[in-house]
């Protein structure tokens, strides 16, 4: 096994790795930043090259992380990180088993009365703090309806998802007062275009969302790489608040996105 670590294939995918992630990612879901100084593999490889070498099975650790957390999460046999929306997002965690598994179903599910446009409409997605507010206010025009969780909540009188507002009850609230907007807009034809904000992990959602809209809907995702995401939520004195929280959800994102 120590001829893969020696290799000099490996030693490149090391340094690659630190290089565009350079921080530990344990440290900085739980909003520490600290250097990375090791290659962990997610996956146990026991000397499977194929895995060894898989960019998806790596993450950069700090040595403390990777000396006690990885060995608890490898005794436990899963890691106990929590999704936005409140459930574990390691599939090996004993409640993504049986009935409780599908709950994850719901980040596919879209409301039933969407209603079919005939304007040109854009649903954007992407991960906590990939800026997507920041692309639908760019991008949008004097005749643009923008329908956005965080300011409806804002609108709303309800914090955001990101400091901890994303319950059942401020959800609903929050599509109810959008679908009334989106309906309004779609039989008045007051607007010229829309631009739907969501975090939609899953290819599927995206999928539902375009094909609900109409034939004039289109897709725009945010793959904002995860570090830029990790300094957003640090630099921000309010992300920071959630921090450990946020950069989980994101980790999450990703890994609905590539499911």
């Amino acid at each position: 096994m120590s001829r893969l670590y020696d290799s000099v294939k490996w030693k490149r995918l090391r340094a690659w790795v630190i290089q565009n992630e350079p921080l530990c990612r344990m440290c900085a879901e739980e909003g520490r930043l600290e250097s990375a100084q090791v290659v962990d593999h997610i996956h146990a490889h026991r000397g499977d090259p194929v895995l060894f070498y898989d960019t998806d099975n790596l993450q950069p650790l700090c040595k403390a992380c990777h000396d006690k957390r990885k060995q608890q999460e490898e005794r436990s046999g899963f890691k106990r990180d929590i999704g936005e929306d409140g459930w574990p997002m390691d599939e090996r965690h004993p409640v993504n088993s049986g009935k409780q598994a599908k709950k994850w179903d719901a980040t596919a599910w879209i409301p039933p009365d969407i209603p079919k446009l005939e304007i040109p409409s854009v649903f954007l997605c992407g991960p906590p703090a990939s800026g997507k507010t920041t692309w639908a206010l760019k991008h949008k025009s004097s005749g643009t309806l923008v329908l956005d969780p965080d300011i409806t909540a804002q609108e709303l009188g309800l914090p955001a998802a990101w400091e901890g507002g994303a319950d059942k009850t401020s959800r609903r609230r929050i599509a109810r007062r959008e679908m009334a907007r989106l309906r309004s807009a779609a039989d008045s034809g007051a607007v010229d275009d829309v631009i739907i904000v969501r975090s939609a992990p899953r290819p599927i959602t995206r999928t539902r969302w375009v094909e609900a809209l109409g034939p004039e809907a289109k897709l725009k995702v945010l793959r904002t790489p995860l570090r830029v995401c990790y300094e957003r939520i640090m630099a921000d004195p309010q992300r920071r608040k959630n921090a450990a929280r946020q950069m989980a959800a994101v980790r999450g994102w990703y890994a609905a996105d590539r499911a």
